[in-house]
């Protein structure tokens, strides 16, 4: 073997290892990736957090929300942070030091399940734990977004953020014709009369149709209700967000919650953001809201950071470190494709016998 390979594979290595160690070292006197000066990194150390001094929690919902990991690449590319931000809303409900959180969405939505384990874990920390948190929508809010941002105490948007999309959406196709073109036959074994429901190698019945009318529209009720109860708000927080907010009811949101995308500034003047303006204005406006809700306990800005201890368990650590794997073999002279082939085979085996539909529902 080339001995230059090999050196380059252990230097990999190297770094890859330094990587994820200078991962648990606390950073709380590091420069934050924001333009905000005060703002701080990534706090805390592996298995915990470090320091009682309070604080400001800022988290980034960003990408296709899913229940998976949000753990970077080593080679590029991200994963749905969705679970990352449920986990640390969770977290900093019981953390003592942390007195609010501010929400940056960049998210065009996602799936139905964990679209409403943050919505939850949002109105936890906010009744439960008497916290305020702020979203600060960017370019995209929507759906499974606007989900999270309606569970907060006070929505910011720029004006051309494109937010709403307030709705659920199930797709199918039939290729039924052009496996007829082909000579292609469906050989489908099945044990439950629905269990190949939305198939792609037959038509849809008419009674399967109505089954799946059913589920949409009881997850779009589900959604309706939760937006509406995150917009409703009493007469004296009405004050403060205006009447449109103040005056808004269960059809007014169904009204508005037809599929339609609006700009912020037009999800404003309907109700559904609070007020427009980028992140550092949601920022000062809940730097405001902590100190009023300290009593005068808290008299200046606190300091911001982005995570709550380091990585949660040994199984992130190697989730980063994972894709070094399919580096290896080139950088040894070795040819993958044989062994990606086999992996693609044996991974695509339990698709065979799901114990679920074999269709995906999602907010989009």
């Amino acid at each position: 073997m080339n001995k230059d390979k090999k050196f380059l594979a252990i230097l990999l290595l190297a770094v890859s290892l330094l990587g994820i160690i200078l991962n648990f070292i606390p950073g709380q006197n590091s420069k934050s990736k924001s333009d905000n000066p005060e703002e701080k990194a990534l706090g805390g150390s592996f298995g915990g957090f470090s320091g009682s001094k309070d604080k400001i929690l800022a988290l980034d919902l960003t990408g296709v929300m899913m229940d998976g990991g949000g753990v970077q690449s080593f080679i590029g590319g991200e994963n749905s942070n969705a679970v990352r931000v449920r986990d640390q809303l969770i977290k900093a409900a019981k953390e003592k030091s942390i007195k609010g959180v501010i929400l940056r969405i960049n998210s065009p939505g996602g799936a139905v399940g964990i679209s409403q384990e943050i919505y939850n874990a949002i109105k936890d920390f906010r009744k439960t734990y008497k916290k305020p948190i702020i979203a600060s929508m960017g370019d995209i809010a929507a759906s499974g977004g606007y989900y999270a941002a309606s569970a907060c105490d006070m929505i910011f948007a720029n004006p051309g953020t494109l937010t709403g999309s307030i709705g659920v959406v199930s797709h199918f196709t039939n290729f039924e014709a052009l496996y007829n073109k082909f000579g292609v036959k469906d050989m489908t074994i099945k044990a439950g009369l629905y269990k190949d429901i939305g198939s792609s190698t037959r038509p849809m019945t008419a009674e399967e149709k109505e089954i799946l009318q059913s589920l949409v529209d009881d997850t779009y009720d589900q959604f309706i209700e939760d937006v509406y109860l995150g917009r409703r708000v009493n007469s004296a927080e009405a004050k403060k967000y205006g009447q449109l907010r103040a005056g808004i009811n269960r059809q007014d949101i169904r009204d508005l919650a037809q599929g339609m995308i609006y700009t912020g500034k037009q999800a404003n003047q309907v109700g559904l953001v609070d007020k427009l303006g980028g992140y550092n204005e949601a920022l000062k406006d809940l730097q405001k809201l902590v100190r009023e809700r300290s009593k005068g306990d808290i008299k200046e800005d606190l300091d911001i950071v982005h995570s709550i201890g380091g990585y949660n368990s040994l199984k992130e650590v190697f989730s980063m470190s994972s894709s070094i794997k399919d580096l290896l073999p080139l950088l040894l002279g070795q040819n993958p494709l044989a062994q990606k082939s086999v992996n693609i085979q044996t991974q695509s085996m339990p698709n065979l016998m799901m114990i679920a539909p074999e269709f995906i529902y999602s907010l989009k």
